[in-house]
């Protein structure tokens, strides 16, 4: 892309962002005092030349440095100038509202190259989020930027497959670029905003791609008036049907997995799902109506807690030894002594170098029924009178509730448990507490005439 600003000045630029990241206080001040005076009195000039220093340098450090500089300086007060009068009372400008139409125009032309052309898939983000702070700004003075909504229809359009900075990295970041700023498609035809949402909800080849669509469609459903709202009632589908294929396929890899090896599991993605759809039951909760029957078909297997009923007996092994988990589920093997302490191992080295891996699966499926209960707790806050008339949705709620707070760290000795002083310490955070708080939320949401029954239900189960 051609320059836009003097090599000199870019080359005085560089020298200052690259002060500013070094751990020299004194240098990093007088970068910061440096950066301050080019503001105050050439502010044009050096933003556009931050800006294409955050398509132009070398690494991802910088180029994502530079962009968040931009959004930071952009929108805070312009440094003031030793002649400067003071201002008058009245609303606080910002150093984007003493810029020139061709500099916003310039700038608005470098964001969206680097949003079409970056590789990072990280610093694409910060571009993403550098471009939705300029086009919330920007609308909110009465300057639309059409540009912006044409080059991301066409970016939500690209063909192509997971990884790189084409293909599904372009979908994903104009699905982004909706979310932070869902103003750029609510003016435009309902009908072709719900089809490109639709389509990337169902996105073949990256589960990215599926989250920033939910975010997306999360945003406009929020923003929506009721004319909008009404037909965009359909989208709902596409929304429950992306997390219920997610939960049906927990132990498969991820979308895009086999091109971004580095991918979570999809316990993670399903948790990060459920939160980012959990305000849309606040602030929408009738949009779930219909749906409870089939959330409730799929919901209560990510709230309760797995059962481990143990190995399974064969002719070589008709009594095998459990783990310690599935001696505590019921599901042990035979008695063995000396009994094996947390220390002992087989003596191929397999369950040690696996620990670190279980663990994090383990914290994975934690946050994923935390984040389901949480979506299931929310809806049935924000309206009480309807989930009460869905057989079976209290009952599961409070069961999980149950079961949660009757669990505890295997890992925490017990000495150290037994020597804390209940009135000092501090659990709030802790798991089973959380779980307790959800059922204190439920009650008074729903009443304890709707809560009692299945408690004691679940109580004499037990």
């Amino acid at each position: 892309m051609d320059a836009v600003v003097p090599p000199e000045i870019t080359a005085e630029l560089t020298q200052i962002l690259s002060n500013l990241v070094l751990g020299d206080n004194e240098i990093r001040s007088n970068a910061e005092k440096a950066v301050n005076d080019r503001l105050a009195h050439s502010p044009e000039l050096y933003i556009l030349a931050l800006t294409q220093f955050a398509i132009a340098a070398d690494t991802d450090i910088m180029r994502s440095f530079s962009l968040v500089l931009l959004r930071r300086f952009l929108f805070r007060p312009p440094p003031a100038t030793a002649q400067a009068p003071l201002a008058p009372a009245g609303p606080r400008l910002t150093l984007y509202d003493h810029l020139s139409s061709n500099t916003l125009t310039t700038l608005e032309r470098l964001l969206l190259y680097s949003l079409s052309h970056e590789g990072s898939p990280s610093v694409r983000r910060k571009t993403v989020d550098t471009i939705c702070d300029v086009a919330k700004q920007g609308m909110a003075r009465g300057r639309p930027w059409h540009a912006l909504q044409a080059q991301t229809f066409a970016m939500a359009r690209e063909p192509g497959g997971a990884g790189g900075s084409g293909g599904a990295g372009l979908r994903e970041s104009a699905y982004r670029v909706w979310a932070g700023c869902p103003n750029l498609v609510m003016d435009l035809q309902t009908d072709a905003v719900l089809q490109v949402f639709h389509k990337g909800l169902l996105d073949n080849d990256s589960i990215e791609v599926r989250y920033a669509a939910l975010l997306a469609s999360v945003a406009y459903l929020s923003a929506a008036d009721s004319r909008q709202l009404a037909q965009a009632l359909s989208l709902l589908y596409p929304i429950l049907d992306t997390i219920h294929q997610l939960s049906q396929s927990l132990s498969s890899p991820p979308l895009g997995a086999s091109v971004n090896p580095s991918l979570k599991s999809n316990y993670h993605h399903l948790s990060t799902f459920l939160t980012a759809l959990t305000p849309l039951c606040s602030t929408h909760a009738a949009l779930f109506g219909p749906h409870l029957p089939a959330l409730l078909s799929f919901l209560p297997s990510l709230i309760l807690p797995a059962v481990d009923s143990g190995p399974t007996p064969t002719v070589s092994r008709p009594f095998p030894t459990g783990n310690g988990r599935a001696g505590n589920n019921g599901g042990g093997g035979a008695f063995v002594f000396p009994p094996a302490t947390s220390g002992d191992g087989d003596g191929d080295g397999e369950e040690d170098g696996g620990e670190g891996g279980n663990d994090e699966e383990e914290d994975e499926r934690a946050g994923l029924r935390l984040a389901a209960l949480e979506f299931m707790v929310s809806l049935s806050e924000a309206k009480p009178s309807m989930v009460r008339k869905t057989e079976g949705w209290v009952d599961v709620i409070v069961r999980a509730c149950l079961e949660g707070m009757g669990e505890f760290d295997e890992d925490e000795e017990l000495s150290v448990w037994l020597q804390e002083d209940p009135s000092t310490s501090s659990d709030a955070d802790s798991i089973p507490a959380l779980y307790e708080q959800s059922l204190d939320r439920l009650a008074c949401a729903l009443g304890g005439k709707a809560v009692l029954p299945p408690a004691f239900k679940v109580s004499h189960f037990r």
